[in-house]
């Protein structure tokens, strides 16, 4: 079994990004991952989000920073 079926095995039921970051740590550890790799393995296969917010660039929208420093 993979490290990433086993991660999608253990979140399986959790909620909350938080509570499975945690776990991802968690498991990783016990699986000999580092935190870093443990956590890229994990948002790899779509198990946790992404920290950043989706940037608004994409849909044609200047980001908020920007309006601001407009004046819109």
């Amino acid at each position: 079994m993979s490290d990433a079926a086993i991660l999608e095995a253990v979140l399986r039921g959790i909620f909350g990004g938080n509570r499975r970051r945690k776990m991802v740590l968690e498991w990783g550890e016990l699986l000999g991952l580092e935190p870093n790799d443990a956590l890229r393995l994990a948002f790899a296969a779509g198990l946790i989000p992404s920290v950043h917010p989706p940037r608004e660039e994409a849909s044609g929208r200047p980001l908020d920073k920007d309006r601001e420093k407009s004046g819109a």
